[in-house]
């Protein structure tokens, strides 16, 4: 029998052994380049936190109060000498509910003052006296953010009384009230979270009344018209 020749029949398992080795170094040659071409993996960054702000708006319920300053034109059209005007001051109150759609600030709003100007004519009206007012008015203006201008339109009725003889009797006192349309324009500037200070023209022309003297049976009609200026302070509710 002849001896295998060592040269010709290499060991299969050997040159197996041989490839593997060199194929497992060919990758990781290939892969260490590609890190070293490519550098280190991009650490994720997370996406940013979006803050979400809450802007204050004029919408709900709101109410507040105030002092005024008024002037007041006033005649009496039966036994008068002519018009007269006369000043004075008093105090309101006010609340009401704002609607706000798309920007624009709409409010239904109820007011209510305490006294005001007081004067006489010379004559009759000795003095004539602004007891107290009652109106209901829409406003609408647009949302500036922490400021609110508007205009007002409304309907008001006001109560006056006169002394006929000057002498301050309960007998000689005559009263009226007179219905009356108002204009005005002003602005809500915010204070705070839920506070707003008002200021305001208000003008309010009245249709003519009757002063009833001596239980109706001396009536002196009277014409009047005023102009005020509110300041207030309010407060909102959401």
């Amino acid at each position: 029998m002849r001896n295998p020749d060592p040269m010709r029949n290499p060991d299969p398992l050997g040159d197996k052994m041989k490839h593997t080795l060199l194929l497992a170094a060919f990758v990781a040659g290939t892969a260490a380049t590609s890190a070293l071409a490519t550098g280190p993996a991009p650490t994720p960054v997370p996406p940013p936190v979006v803050v979400v702000v809450d802007e204050p708006d004029w919408a709900g319920a709101y109410v507040g109060g105030g002092f005024f300053m008024q002037s007041l034109t006033a005649e009496d059209l039966t036994f008068g000498p002519g018009s007269f005007n006369s000043d004075g001051g008093g105090a309101f109150v006010f609340g009401g509910f704002n609607f706000q759609p798309n920007g624009v600030v709409v409010g239904v709003e109820l007011m209510a003052s305490a006294r005001g100007a007081q004067g006489a004519d010379g004559a009759f009206l000795l003095p004539l006296r602004v007891r107290n007012s009652v109106g209901l008015r829409v406003l609408a203006g647009p949302d500036l953010g922490n400021v609110r201008p508007f205009l007002s339109l409304g309907v008001s009725r006001t109560q006056f009384d006169a002394d006929h003889a000057g002498l301050g009797l309960a007998v000689d006192m005559g009263r009226a009230a007179l219905n009356g349309r108002s204009i005005g324009v002003g602005a809500d500037i915010r204070t705070g979270d839920t506070g707003f200070a008002r200021i305001e023209i208000l003008h309010t022309r009245n249709s003519n009344g009757v002063l009833d003297f001596y239980g109706g049976t001396d009536p002196h009609a009277l014409a009047a018209r005023s102009t005020q200026i509110n300041f207030g302070w309010g407060m909102l509710f959401d």
